[in-house]
């Protein structure tokens, strides 16, 4: 057969509409219904009652509230016993080569087998159970008609497990996971665990050839790929499964810095979902709140700045091409403008020698805390220091940090001038003045004085002294000095009265006192 132009074409454009619609996963996360996980394109779950005589209830099940174990409190599905879901395969995700995840706790065991998958659409029991052996309560894996593998018993009511199906097409090897633990592995020659497209794979219903092996679960997560997971894809799912359950990666991206503790400056945004670039079959739209794109397109990165600070939310919507489901995601980008401003009180007289620093911060995410040394931060804003220079240091809520050099210093307002020096004659009195706002006041040394602790006191020196007075204003003190000259007396002798003859000499004698 010859291949026109026209049949080329048209073989391309179909097989890129096949590839487009073929994402390689569905995922389903129970968020209180059963439909895929925008923005990837498959069909969406249904319940199915397991046929045979075991009744099942007019209820396949109900959304309740759950805590996971990485302690995300969210809904998840609990199906009631001989109900469970039907995955359509209709575009053939699982045939040969494949790779089934649930992420599930059991809370009821009801009898001694509970199917967990079958691939015969009810007709044949192979397949994988939780199976009981002995007397114990906890329950073994059972890769039926392989047998039990793994540790047992080892699966109990209280905990969530990550089971792992994966196989190999090209060698038909099968291998069975919980968690990061290899269980099993073997050759499905009899292709037993074979998919075909269009043929439904059954997960937690029973089948008709062995009827009533049924239990309870609560289902958070489960996952259908076309591709053969090694042990390190199976290690790296079991290390992201409370990411990967709980949240859609399809429109996950990095803002950094975040918060950014400069303003203004550049930050980076980009996708890191699971789409590979250039993201050929979505499209990607931003929306930046406000912000400047400085460069960047399609998936990003991008390189943005704000203008005015605050919190800002940047959303991306992811939509497939070909079926056009939406996925939106938002977040916060914290713009710091944190300010530091400080107010600084001087040591005083009355206040002593420590002055007073006070720290406020503003523009950022409370609460603030303070430092002075960038290590130890307090609530207080108030900090006691003596006169020295310092750093201030604020960090907010968003554990952005900003400083500033503050300055201590000691102010004493205390005046003191004393009078003059001055002279008295010997036995005289002078009052020693003095100009202060001291409190207090102390001349030294007392003697002569009539009040040492007054401000102005009488003195009656004896003999030339220099006093010194101290003023006291709180914790500060002033001093000066006054020199008081003492002169000494001058003693005048006079002769007894005599006549004086006229016109003969008279001679009149003064005499002074021996030196002192």
């Amino acid at each position: 057969m010859k291949w026109s132009a026209l049949h080329i074409l048209l073989f391309f454009f179909s097989f890129l509409s096949f590839a487009q619609a073929q994402s390689g996963k569905h995922t389903y996360r129970f968020y209180k219904d059963f439909k895929i996980a925008q923005p990837e394109c498959g069909p969406d779950l249904a319940l199915a009652q397991a046929p045979g005589s075991c009744a099942g209830g007019t209820i396949p099940g109900l959304f309740v509230d759950d805590v996971l174990p990485c302690g995300v409190k969210r809904f998840v599905y609990q199906n009631n016993p001989n109900w469970g879901f039907l995955y359509p395969n209709s575009e053939g995700l699982v045939t040969g080569t494949y790779t089934i995840q649930l992420y599930l706790k059991v809370t009821n065991w009801s009898g001694s087998r509970t199917r967990i998958i079958d691939f015969s659409n009810g007709s044949l029991d192979d397949g994988i159970y939780f199976t009981k052996r002995g007397a114990a309560a906890d329950r073994c894996l059972d890769v039926y008609p392989n047998g039990i593998a793994g540790d047992c018993p080892f699966f109990n009511t209280s905990a969530y497990y990550l089971l792992t199906i994966t196989r190999d097409g090209a060698t038909d090897k099968m291998e069975v996971y919980v968690d990061n633990t290899l269980f099993t592995s073997f050759t499905d020659s009899g292709k037993n665990y074979v998919g075909k497209t269009g043929v439904p794979i059954y997960i937690f219903r029973d089948d008709k050839a062995k009827t009533c092996e049924s239990g309870e679960a609560r289902f958070a997560y489960l996952a259908f790929h076309d591709k053969y997971f090694s042990k390190t894809d199976v290690e790296k799912s079991s290390s992201d499964i409370c990411f990967e359950a709980n949240i859609n990666p399809y429109a996950d991206f990095s803002i950094s810095p975040n918060p950014t503790c400069e303003f203004p400056e550049n930050i980076e945004v980009k996708y890191t979902g699971p789409i590979p670039a250039p993201g050929t079959g979505y499209d990607f739209k931003w929306d930046w709140d406000g912000a400047k794109v400085i460069s960047g397109s399609g998936m990003g990165p991008y390189v943005l700045s704000w203008d005015t600070g605050g919190t800002k939310y940047v959303t991306l919507t992811v939509a497939s091409q070909a079926c056009g489901n939406p996925l939106v995601n938002r977040k916060q980008a914290i713009i710091s403008k944190l300010a530091l401003t400080t107010a600084v009180t001087a040591g005083s007289c009355e206040t002593g020698t420590n002055g007073t620093i006070t720290l406020t911060g503003s523009e950022g995410l409370a609460p603030y805390r303070y430092s002075l040394d960038s290590v130890n931060f307090q609530s207080s804003n108030i900090f006691t220091k003596p006169a020295g220079n310092y750093r201030a240091f604020v960090r907010d809520g968003n554990d952005c940090v900003v400083a500033k050099n503050v300055s201590v210093q000691f102010a004493s307002d205390i005046e003191l001038r004393a009078m003059a020096d001055t002279t008295v004659c010997e036995g005289q009195s002078v009052q020693l003045l003095a100009e202060s706002n001291g409190q207090s006041f102390m001349w030294l040394p007392q003697t002569g004085l009539d009040d040492a602790g007054a401000r102005e006191p009488v003195a009656t020196p004896g003999a030339t002294t220099q006093y010194i007075v101290t003023a006291t204003k709180g914790f500060c003190t002033a001093t000066d000095t006054v020199l008081v000259n003492v002169a000494p007396k001058i003693e005048v002798t006079v002769t007894p009265d005599a006549v004086i003859e006229y016109n003969v000499p008279f001679l009149l004698t003064a005499t002074s006192p021996p030196d002192h």
